[in-house]
């Protein structure tokens, strides 16, 4: 008797879950809810570009250490002094187009300057006693690294004193 009785109750239950209407998903909230990332507008890139413009600082730093260390003199000392400004300069230049307006004037100024300095160490000897002389231009460039700190908050590392 239970087992005819079992198959009919089953029956009877799917039967009864079947006149039940079917469940439809939860319909999306017409208006988007907003989300906690901002917008590309919003993002202010000074943060990642001090952040470049720190690395090219310290590979310069690194790279003055390298030249010194050598200890080497005379014109080969300041050609190769006078190619790293360079690079510097081309660092700097290619970081512009990541920065915002006010730092991509002092970067481009700070690029110019190192032009500048790069030329004056490779076509002056030192006067005597010394052993380079990054020359005049270097009073701009120290005024425009001045100006890099300001805008990017925090010191950024002596690369030529």
């Amino acid at each position: 008797m239970i087992r005819k009785a079992l198959p009919i109750a089953m029956l009877a239950l799917l039967g009864a879950c079947a006149t039940e209407p079917p469940r439809a998903a939860p319909t999306p909230p017409a208006t988007p809810t907003p989300t906690s990332t901002p917008t590309p507008q919003a993002v202010d890139p000074t943060p990642s570009t001090c952040a470049l413009v720190d690395h090219a600082a310290y590979t310069q730093l690194l790279t003055m250490t390298l030249i010194i260390g050598r200890k080497t003199r005379g014109r080969a000392l300041r050609e190769t002094v006078a190619e790293s400004y360079r690079t510097y300069a081309t660092d700097l230049a290619g970081i512009v187009t990541y920065a915002p307006d006010d730092l991509a004037r002092v970067l481009k100024d700070w690029s110019a300057a190192s032009e500048a300095v790069a030329d004056y160490v490779a076509r002056h000897e030192p006067r005597p006693g010394a052993v380079l002389d990054l020359g005049p231009p270097h009073s701009r460039w120290e005024k425009v690294r001045k100006s890099a700190e300001k805008l990017c908050g925090h010191e950024l590392p002596r690369t030529s004193s």
